[in-house]
């Protein structure tokens, strides 16, 4: 049910505040956190992706945004593979292009 409601929110946030505001990629990262949470994984990691290529364009590879976005690539690729050494290597990959 969070699904429909946090892809509102991730419109609103872009129609009212700006692609890439603050605003808008906290609400993308947590809606695909919701996808994850329901199954659907390759809608959460396209998600992700392009929320973190959004982020890093915005605010920089160091910014507080950049890497709670980062640190949810981590946690969907460690969700995928259950293994937490798959997660260092995407989190290295993740937090530095």
């Amino acid at each position: 049910r969070a699904i429909p409601v946090l892809d509102e929110a991730a419109r609103m946030a872009e129609k009212f505040t700006a692609t890439g505001s603050a605003l808008h990629v906290q609400n993308r990262t947590f809606l695909a956190e919701a996808h994850a949470a329901s199954g659907q994984q390759q809608r959460a990691t396209q998600i992700v992706d392009e929320t973190l290529a959004l982020a890093r364009k915005q605010f920089g590879d160091d910014h507080f945004f950049t890497q709670r976005v980062a640190l949810s690539k981590t946690r969907l690729a460690a969700n995928q593979s259950g293994s937490l050494p798959a997660a260092d290597f995407v989190w290295s990959r993740a937090a530095r292009p």
